[in-house]
């Protein structure tokens, strides 16, 4: 457990950078809607990443009934730094409660699928932090097109 905790701590420190990247940038940047992407902006792309914690770890994993963040709902950064917020405090709960045996099966339905799944608690944990490096990548391409120069997010930044 201990090393995937220090591995969240990483991205943590990475997701860190790109709020610092946001922050500078005009609100209306942060929501406006590139075309090319798939969630349509920055906002919609971090509140993506939110939830997609949020169904694996907090409502598939935890059994949570928590409610997904809506993007019309966020207006700027401060706001979708409270949803990782509460997406650290899943982590941390999630690793508490299953990163002592992370071969540990979970079962559970997904909305898409009529039988039962059971990943991992490792393949859980690995899916959203790959899956946040994903589009992490896309939020730094998009803010390039606006005119910003993205910083370097990696796990290991040369400064």
């Amino acid at each position: 457990m201990e090393l995937i905790k220090l591995q969240y701590e990483l991205i943590r420190s990475s997701r860190e950078v790109v709020f610092q990247y946001c922050k500078k940038m005009n609100p209306s940047e942060i929501c406006m809607e590139i075309e090319s992407f798939g969630n349509g902006s920055i906002r919609n792309t971090l509140v993506h990443i939110a939830n997609v914690y949020e169904s694996w770890i907090g409502q598939f994993a935890l059994k949570s009934s928590d409610p997904y963040s809506k993007p019309e709902d966020i207006s700027d950064i401060q706001e979708i730094l409270y949803c990782f917020q509460r997406i650290d405090s899943l982590v941390d709960i999630f690793l508490r409660e299953h990163g002592e045996n992370l071969n540990h099966r979970i079962s559970g339905k997904l909305s898409w699928r009529s039988e039962e799944f059971y990943p991992t608690a490792l393949e859980l944990i690995t899916h959203v932090m790959t899956h946040e490096f994903h589009h992490k990548g896309q939020i730094m391409t998009m803010g390039r097109m606006l005119g910003h120069t993205p910083p370097d997010t990696d796990i290991i930044r040369f400064l």
